[in-house]
């Protein structure tokens, strides 16, 4: 989960499972609600996601530098969800770098 603010991004990678898909779409919601039904929530499949879409073009190698923000405390956030370990775990993986090596 990529979390800009008002746009919130649910990345599913190619060997994501249904309970992983559900989970997220759980916390999506809480995440929604709690921001009063303002942020537009987009869920996204790797197989079928351009490296041109908005998604991959937000992370990069570098840190986020004096960009402007929806607000001025607001750092944008990379979330895991993976029940590799075998119960479902959620997990903060970035908070203002934003690199496209964390996406596995």
């Amino acid at each position: 989960i990529l979390d800009l603010g008002l746009e919130i991004y649910q990345w599913n990678g190619k060997a994501c499972n249904k309970d992983e898909k559900f989970r997220a779409v759980q916390f999506l919601q809480t995440l929604k609600s709690e921001r009063g039904g303002k942020p537009n929530v987009q869920s996204i499949d790797e197989r079928d996601t351009p490296s041109s879409h908005k998604f991959y073009t937000t992370l990069s190698e570098d840190a986020i530098e004096n960009e402007k923000q929806e607000t001025e405390d607001f750092k944008p956030m990379l979330f895991r969800l993976s029940d590799e370990t075998g119960s479902l775990e959620f997990s903060v993986v970035s908070e203002g770098s934003l690199p496209r090596s964390l996406l596995d």
